[in-house]
C-alpha cells in the first residue's frame, strides 16, 4: 500500500498538467473532452488500485486472525481430549 500512496503526488502532478492543458485550450473542445476523459480514467484506475490494496490488506488481517482463531480452537480441542482421556483412565 505504501507504493500506491507514494504515487499520489505523481498522480496529482499529472492531473494538474491536464487541468492546465484544458485551461490553456478553450478553443479545442475535442482536446478538452479527451483530456477530461483520460484524467477521469486515470483517477478511477488509481482509486480502484487503492481500494483493491485495502481489500487485500483487510483480507490478510482476517486470514491471519482466522489462523490464530483456528490454532486456539485446535489447542482447546486437544486440551479437552486430553482431559477426557485422563478421566477415562
Amino acid at each position: 500500500m505504501r507504493e500506491v500512496s507514494d504515487y499520489q503526488p505523481t498522480l496529482d502532478s499529472v492531473i494538474q498538467k491536464g487541468q492546465d492543458l484544458i485551461a490553456a485550450s478553450p478553443h479545442l473542445p475535442q482536446l478538452i473532452s479527451h483530456t477530461e476523459t483520460q484524467l477521469g480514467n486515470l483517477t478511477d484506475s488509481y482509486n480502484s488500485l487503492k481500494a483493491t490494496g485495502e481489500q487485500i490488506k483487510v483480507g490478510k488481517r482476517v486470514t491471519c486472525g482466522s489462523g490464530h482463531l483456528l490454532r486456539d480452537i485446535m489447542s482447546s480441542v486437544s486440551c479437552h481430549l486430553s482431559e477426557h482421556q485422563n478421566t477415562r483412565n
